[in-house]
């Protein structure tokens, strides 16, 4: 068996050891070769995942339906076991599939000369060729054209940065180099991501901001800098099983031992505006609408996600709250994104059933919410879902504290389950 065999026998949990609250957010990533080519703001660190599976055979399964930078694929990569995953936004799947299944291309077919190569070709283009750049404007679609996100020089440099790097005649090499160019495009806009992406102040616009040629370099040498450290190492191959954590093909049905996942909580915010600048020069959206037909099939997790027909499922666990936001709520979406977010975690939760063996573990990072005063008790009601769809609390880590827009305590628990 994958997993240790007392365990099974004994549907109990492997102990492990407490998570340290910083380890249960991104940050500790941000010093991490690889972990820390973009700048994600959601999701836990290596430290959590690898606590998690030291526990286990290297020959487990684990999967990650909301899978986001690739925290728990990369992580379980870099151990040598294999890993599924999901996720629904292009821009993150790109950077999770980059950082792992193309790394392990680069080293396994010995082209870091050649990934070197054309770094040396850029930088050349970049540092020395007077070239009128501005020519190259056209290769960034005019989705976002009209908005003042960059100022119009350092567009411009984007947009010749591009232009190199889509010329790059090896895919490996050339997803690198976008991933490094998505990785400075909210440093060099004229936005900030701090929860939500929003306008800079004038206080947070760096007076001394260096050049978008010297940042690109910088963070493209880093890039390779990190493949040749790691080039000794073993890379186990990622492999995305569907874009929606909601709809998996049931020939998937009883492969994965374990899931890992931080899934997007029930806090109002747009998580695909937050990363529209990527998406933008990146080329996944071409129009500002594009954004609605992820929003539509995603998790219902923000305000923008709601739409007057949308469809969810009365869930009489979820009533109580539901109805209390209908009665205090001006913004009339909250009570339907509160039905929608538990009917959609519903539909992951069946699926979380077809997919693991028995007695599979799901180790389930969340938060509860507030809104107008109605405190959502996230894990308990997660805990109902879960019942209902064949699963046995088995554990809760309460992970750190949290507060509310308005200064409510609130906490982020992990949640451990065994599929009965």
């Amino acid at each position: 068996m994958a997993v240790v065999e007392a365990e099974l026998k004994s549907k109990k949990i492997i102990r492990i050891s407490r998570i340290r609250p910083m380890d249960a957010t991104f940050k500790n990533n941000f010093d991490i070769p690889i972990h820390r080519w973009y700048p994600y703001i959601e999701g836990f660190s290596l430290n959590f995942v690898k606590s998690i599976l030291d526990n286990y055979d290297k020959d487990v399964i684990v999967y990650d339906p909301f899978n986001g930078s690739g925290t728990t694929s990369l992580t379980a990569s870099t151990m040598g076991i294999k890993s599924f995953a999901s996720e629904i936004n292009p821009l993150m799947r790109f950077i999770a599939n980059t950082k792992i299944n193309t790394v392990k291309s680069i080293v396994e077919n010995n082209k870091i000369s050649l990934l070197e190569d054309n770094f040396a070709k850029v930088s050349h283009k970049l540092l020395k060729n007077k070239i009128p750049k501005s020519k190259y404007i056209n290769i960034i679609n005019d989705c976002y054209n009209d908005k003042d996100f960059f100022d119009e020089d350092i567009l411009i440099d984007i947009a010749y940065i591009k232009y190199l790097i889509v010329n790059i005649e090896d895919k490996d090499v050339k997803d690198l180099a976008l991933l490094s160019l998505a990785s400075i495009l909210v440093e060099v806009s004229n936005m900030i991501r701090a929860a939500d992406l929003r306008k800079k102040t004038d206080k947070e616009k760096a007076s001394n901001i260096d050049s978008v040629p010297n940042i690109f370099l910088t963070k493209f040498s880093n890039v390779i800098c990190d493949i040749k450290r790691f080039k000794n190492n073993f890379f186990e191959k990622t492999e995305f099983i569907s874009s929606n954590a909601k709809e998996i093909d049931k020939k998937y049905q009883n492969t994965v031992d374990l899931i890992i996942t931080s899934p997007p909580y029930a806090n109002g915010t747009n998580y695909f505006r937050n990363t529209k600048l990527e998406l933008w020069i990146l080329d996944f959206i071409e129009k500002e609408t594009d954004l609605k037909q992820y929003r539509q099939k995603a998790i219902t997790a923000g305000i923008n996600n709601v739409s007057s027909d949308i469809e969810f499922d009365f869930m009489d666990i979820v009533e109580p709250y539901a109805n209390k936001l209908d009665k205090l709520s001006p913004d009339k979406r909250i009570p339907k994104m509160i039905r929608a977010y538990f009917s959609d975690m519903n539909k992951v939760f069946k699926n979380f059933n077809m997919l693991l063996k028995e007695h599979g573990k799901i180790y389930f990072d969340i938060g509860d919410s507030e809104y107008y005063g109605v405190h959502i008790p996230v894990d308990k009601i997660i805990n109902s879902i879960a019942e209902d769809n064949g699963f046995e609390l088995i554990d809760k880590q309460i992970l750190r504290k949290r507060h509310s827009k308005t200064g409510t305590v609130l906490s982020q628990v992990l949640l451990i389950y065994n599929k009965i």
